[in-house]
């Protein structure tokens, strides 16, 4: 028979913990028993507990003042519903653990008196399970070909390099996650996974009901910190916006010591099936019309109401571009560091691609292309270091305008259906910010992850057709010998990406949006992750974003001077 669930009975009388603790397992309970406050604690910390069983007097049974089950209750993770247990009929216990506190909050779920005997308790924990828990243990989950809970494990960063012991908890935290998040499914068919980017993991699955198969459902999985920020996020930047066509949470979250895990739902008429905008924007049988067409509706109406509320910064708000940018993507001193080592080692490295490259001086970088040799800024020295606002410089301006902004916006996270219609997922980072910053990076994912040539000289004629403009609506024109098909596709796309920039600035300036771009490009740098069939070695799109960003350093401080 499988466990009904896990609870932790915590009480200092050794018979009365032997027997709840037996009764309980009969009645298909996993049990952990312990007379300890301190070990109690640790088992909420370290294992998955449903509910706990506290009795009120843990220290001494004759002291009335004795209400130590209040604090221990208190004292563990109120994701954990409690019962209260107590030999004595003094009510003030009874109302202090069932009150809710300021944040309406009640220490216990219900309050047992002992002598009322077995059953009054397991008819508590039985309802507890049902209204708190729900805990779906009855539901058959199966997997598509080449998916497992351990494939779910690996796809988290937090578990890269741990032994199997941490593995094998984290599944087990996983099956619980999920059988909890979807409680009213009969049967759940795993469909495939997606690797996040900011530590979690997400799973596509299909819920069925009774036989009736239920729509696709995302279910976000990773860091419990990481989850429930996510949560905060949508709660507060993006369900108050969501249209028709959107991206839905339901539900609340659920926990375990270590995990978190949200679901979401695709609400709104959709056609086919819903692939990641990378893959969509690489299949040779869309035209690109069709992904001009895809970004606009992105940014003009899935996105819509979060630029409707673009406004000045306050006065507290008016902090420089460069600033807002390292903050978001975590560019701390540490970074600035193993950027610097990145751009030593594309400079100084094995690869073919680093003879074009070489250290001119302090802060320079000479590099020969197609036989003209150009010296352009270190960006990193020159964005984090020379330019830096934390640095005192004033190079860098105050955002003109700011927006509520996905702030993740990724390949991955856009989800493309059969009529070219975006979806958006993964709020981890989203909120308020510079009005462009979502446009720059999907800028920096056309030029870095979607184009596939392996030739930097193709990569250049990009760069100097998209960073030489003055104006976000000047047309590109890529000249390249080698006239490859996808540079025309990412001019393109960087085309619309740009006038979708001009219309939510209401200028055609590109200075911000370049500034934008930098950051992008310096992240790009340092933690592309390789295509398919790459090995984990520098590769053209890390040269690539090298030679991209010291050639928007180069045009912002010409700029700057005139």
């Amino acid at each position: 028979m499988k466990s009904k669930g896990r609870v932790l009975v915590i009480d200092n009388n050794p018979k009365l913990l032997a027997s709840v603790g037996d009764f309980l397992r009969v009645n298909g309970y996993s049990v952990l028993t312990t007379d300890s406050p301190q070990q109690a604690l640790k088992f909420t910390q370290e294992e998955i507990v449903h509910l706990a069983i506290i009795d009120v007097r843990l220290t001494d049974d004759y002291d009335e003042t004795d209400l130590s089950g209040l604090d221990l209750a208190a004292e563990i993770d109120p994701v954990i519903p409690k019962i209260m247990l107590t030999a004595y009929d003094n009510p003030d216990p009874i109302i202090r653990s069932l009150s809710p506190d300021k944040r309406g909050i009640a220490l216990a779920v219900d309050f047992v008196l002992k002598k009322l005997g077995p059953y009054i308790l397991l008819g508590a924990v039985e309802k507890a399970f049902q209204s708190k828990v729900r805990l779906n243990t009855e539901m058959e989950i199966t997997w598509e070909k080449g998916l497992s809970w351990r494939v779910l494990v690996d796809n988290l960063k937090v578990y890269r390099g741990k032994d199997e012991s941490e593995k094998g908890k984290a599944e087990e935290e996983l099956e619980d996650l999920v059988v909890r998040l979807l409680d009213r499914a009969t049967a759940l068919r795993m469909l495939r996974v997606i690797r996040g980017r900011g530590g979690c993991g997400v799973v596509i699955a299909r819920p069925s009901f009774g036989g009736a198969m239920g729509e696709d459902t995302v279910i976000k999985f990773g860091p419990r910190e990481t989850v429930m920020t996510e949560f905060a996020n949508y709660k507060r930047w993006v369900e108050p916006f969501a249209a028709l066509r959107c991206t839905q949470l339901r539900g609340e979250p659920v926990r375990t010591p270590r995990m978190g895990a949200i679901k979401y739902s695709f609400v709104g008429e959709r056609a086919g099936r819903l692939v990641h905008f990378n893959d969509y924007y690489l299949q040779d049988d869309v035209p690109i019309e069709s992904i001009v067409e895809t970004l606009r509706y992105l940014f003009e109406e899935c996105c819509e109401l979060w630029y409707k509320s673009k406004r000045k910064p306050g006065e507290k708000e008016r902090i420089p571009l460069d600033v807002w940018y390292r903050k978001q993507l975590l560019f701390h001193e540490r970074h600035v560091k193993e950027l610097q080592d990145v751009v030593e080692g594309l400079v100084n490295g094995e690869q073919p691609l680093a003879r074009h490259f070489r250290c001119q001086g302090p802060g320079r970088l000479e590099i020969t292309l197609d036989g003209e040799t150009i010296s352009l800024p270190d960006p990193v020295q020159f964005a984090l270091e020379a330019k830096s606002s934390e640095k005192g410089e004033d190079f860098f301006p105050v955002p003109s305008l700011l927006a509520i902004t996905h702030g993740d916006l990724n390949g991955t996270n856009i989800l493309v259906d059969g009529e070219g219609k975006a979806w958006l997922i993964d709020f981890f980072k989203t909120g308020c910010g510079p009005a462009l910053r979502d446009l720059a990076e999907l800028e920096s994912v056309v030029k870095f992850e979607l184009l596939q040539t392996d030739d930097l000289l193709a990569r250049y004629a990009l760069e100097r057709a998209s960073l030489g403009p003055r104006s976000l609506k000047h047309p590109i024109q890529v000249e390249s010998p080698s006239r490859l098909a996808e540079l025309d596709k990412a001019a393109a796309a960087i085309q619309q990406l740009r006038a979708l920039a001009c219309d939510i600035a209401e200028t055609d300036d590109p200075r911000e949006y370049y500034i934008g771009f930098l950051f992008y490009a310096l992240k790009e740098m340092a933690g592309f992750t390789p295509r398919v069939g790459e090995e984990k070695h520098f590769s053209v799109s890390q040269y690539h974003a090298l030679l991209s960003a010291a050639m928007v350093c180069e045009t912002l401080e010409g700029w700057h001077s005139q």
